[in-house]
C-alpha cells in the first residue's frame, strides 16, 4: 500500500539531508521566489501562457497550493490525524488546473502572503518533528521535496524569464 502520491513523484535531489537542512532550504527557495514576484511587474504576472494557458499569478497560486498541501501533510502528522488517502488525488494535471482555478479572483498578493505563510509553516513543523519521526517516515523528505524544493525553483525560472522579456520589450 503506498503512502501518497508522493511515493511516485520523480524526486532528483539528495531526500537523505539532515531534517534541518530541509527546513532551510525550504525559507531560502521561499524568500528567493518571494523576490522574484516582488520584483515582476503587476501587469506581467497577470498574461497567461507562462506555464502552459497560466500566467505568473497562475504559477503563484499553484506554489500556494502546493505549499499548503505540504504544510497540512506535515501538520497532520505532528497531530497524529494524518491519513494518506485524504491527501490522494487521481490526475495531477486535473488537480493542480481545479486548485489553480479556485484562486482566480484571488489578488496576487494575498496569494503571495498565503505562500510565505505556508512555506514558513512547513520549515516550522520540519523542525517540529521529533528526530525519530523524521528519520522513520520517508513520506516528509517527499513531499517537502516534490512540493517546494523542486517545484518552486522551476516555476521561479518561468517568473524571472517573464520578467526578462517584459524588461527587453520595454
Amino acid at each position: 500500500m503506498t503512502d501518497g502520491p508522493w511515493d511516485n513523484w520523480p524526486i532528483q535531489m539528495d531526500l537523505e539531508l539532515a531534517q534541518n537542512e530541509f527546513a532551510v532550504r525550504v525559507e531560502r527557495v521561499a524568500q528567493s521566489f518571494v523576490g522574484t514576484i516582488e520584483e515582476t511587474p503587476e501587469q506581467l504576472l497577470t498574461q497567461p501562457g507562462i506555464h502552459g494557458n497560466w500566467s505568473g499569478k497562475d504559477i503563484l497560486a499553484h506554489c500556494t497550493f502546493w505549499a499548503e498541501y505540504c504544510a497540512e501533510v506535515l501538520r497532520r502528522s505532528i497531530h497524529r490525524t494524518f491519513v494518506a488517502a485524504d491527501f490522494i488525488y487521481d490526475d495531477e494535471a486535473a488537480f493542480d488546473q481545479r486548485a489553480v482555478d479556485r484562486e482566480a479572483g484571488t489578488d496576487f498578493r494575498t496569494l503571495l502572503l498565503r505562500f510565505r505563510q505556508a512555506t514558513s509553516e512547513v520549515a516550522d513543523l520540519t523542525r517540529a518533528l521529533a528526530p525519530e519521526e523524521w528519520d522513520a517516515t520517508p513520506r516528509y523528505r517527499k513531499v517537502i521535496a516534490g512540493a517546494i524544493l523542486e517545484e518552486v525553483p522551476e516555476h521561479e525560472y518561468q517568473v524571472r524569464s517573464l520578467g526578462a522579456e517584459g524588461q527587453a520589450s520595454g
